[in-house]
């Protein structure tokens, strides 16, 4: 026995196993997520029963011995499907927001598309009819189709990178000093010549700052968040660092202590 069922993304008709009703897949076609519906049952026309003599509790029946006990509640070996929109929402108009800018108007079903293709986050900015103000995604009705526990917060996340992120312009000055240093020793520099050569090496700050910016990027992308919105902005530490603490619900402790350390290099520098 198979199930009939229509694709939401590419309209294209499925038959799956009856095994997999209540389960969700994803379209060969298209790739869109799927949700089997259950089966509908059949109900045979009932005949009302016929009155007959009363029983007491643990009697047998007049044709039989009484009925076993019903067995204990057990659980659905398939889940229940995912929550479906309600008529009225179907083509509800939803807006979000991508890099400052406001997507939209986009109806419900495509909405609930780019949840599963984690195109929107549960920190996503949106809005629809009937929203006094924008929301987070996992705020608003969008909330029921994000499957699986929301992203760790707070004190959860592993911040050991970013806290050496935030000394890093002070950690790279050091670093920087080390090699000059090495490098003069070796060469036997004048003391002109190692201010030169000292002042040519301040990628070294920079290129540290980015490599510590993009492991605590996938601290955070292993912790359950979507950093696509965040990537770009790694090699702007400062920045990387506001947002970062705004998405984890942090204060900015490590984003004032990097302007701290890079204003105490620059003062070194002047």
């Amino acid at each position: 026995m198979s199930i009939s069922v229509r694709c939401s993304g590419c309209g294209r008709s499925l038959n799956v196993k009856d095994e997999w009703a209540g389960r969700e897949g994803k379209c060969p076609a298209c790739g869109a997520l799927v949700t089997v519906p259950l089966p509908e049952l059949e109900v045979e026309d009932v005949q009302p029963a016929r009155p007959g003599p009363p029983m007491s509790i643990g009697a047998g029946s007049p044709s039989g011995p009484a009925p076993p006990p019903l067995p204990p509640h057990t659980a659905s070996p398939h889940p229940m499907p995912a929550p479906q929109p309600r008529a009225s929402e179907v083509n509800r108009l939803w807006f979000y927001e991508m890099k400052g800018e406001r997507i939209g108007p986009i109806v419900e079903s495509d909405m609930r598309l780019k949840v599963s293709a984690n195109e929107i986050g549960r920190n996503c900015p949106v809005w629809a009819n009937g929203m006094t103000a924008w929301a987070r995604a996992e705020e608003s009705d969008l909330a029921r189709y994000f499957v699986g526990p929301p992203p760790l917060t707070g004190q959860a996340v592993n911040n050991t990178w970013v806290w050496v992120l935030a000394f890093a312009p002070v950690i790279g000055t050091f670093i920087e000093g080390f090699v000059g240093g090495f490098v003069s020793s070796k060469e036997n520099l004048s003391l002109e010549e190692q201010i030169r050569m000292m002042d040519k090496l301040w990628w070294i700050t920079v290129l540290l700052n980015i490599i510590l910016g993009y492991v605590d990027e996938r601290v955070l992308r292993r912790a359950g968040h979507n950093t696509a919105s965040m990537k770009g902005f790694v090699w702007l530490v400062p920045v990387y660092l506001y947002k970062r603490a705004e998405l984890l619900h942090q204060n900015l402790a490590y984003f004032i202590v990097w302007l701290v350390m890079f204003g105490l290099v620059l003062l070194r520098i002047l």
